[in-house]
């Protein structure tokens, strides 16, 4: 059994599990994941949801995206800003607004932004490389969800989006790290206790 102490280890360690997987399995595992997030009372009950737009082989955002469009909830999208620090969120309308931005993530082109504080969600789906079972996350390492999770009221629920092979019993936290309240994987939903 391999022991691995250090987030870079760990998310080196995944990320190189993650690209060996094929991505018609790693689709069907999001389709999954994406059909619970879709069903949790959380997600039922919000009008505003903040989620990433998924890039590579991450659990796949796009049909959740577009879903929660249908249904009339207001989908804000991070957008990341050279020289800044902090995500700034935009309401999407439709999947066409988007375009490659910073880290080649999708976001919306500059003439469909619209900017809407990320605080004033009623659901946050936050991406992640590693997650424990507490709710703890290794992301990319830029910090810029450890300073969103940081800045939102602690009763806005937060969602992890998951592998099941990207779920450790424990990861390397700091004192400052907040973890996610829920995560979601193809198999399971996890009420956190972090």
């Amino acid at each position: 059994m391999i022991t691995l102490s250090t987030k870079e280890e760990l998310r080196e360690h995944i990320l190189d599990i993650r690209n060996r997987y094929d991505e018609s399995k790693l689709s069907s595992m999001s389709q999954s994941i994406n059909n619970k997030l879709n069903h949790l009372s959380e997600f039922k009950e919000a009008l505003n949801v903040s989620t990433y737009v998924s890039k590579s082989k991450e659990v796949g955002t796009i049909d959740f995206i577009m879903k929660a469009l249908r249904n009339g909830k207001n989908v804000l999208i991070p957008i990341v800003e050279k020289g800044k620090k902090d995500l700034r969120f935009s309401q999407l309308l439709g999947i066409e607004e988007l375009e490659e931005g910073s880290f080649g993530v999708l976001e919306p082109k500059e003439n469909f932004r619209r900017f809407i504080s990320g605080s004033e969600v009623d659901i946050a789906i936050i991406p992640g490389v590693v997650w424990s079972i507490e709710g703890h996350r290794i992301g990319y390492g830029k910090g810029y969800y450890d300073r969103y999770l940081s800045s939102l009221d602690k009763n806005i629920p937060t969602v992890g989006l998951s592998y099941d092979f990207q779920l450790k019993s424990k990861v390397p936290v700091r004192k400052h790290d907040i973890g996610v309240q829920i995560i979601v994987t193809e198999s399971k939903i996890i009420r956190c206790t972090n």
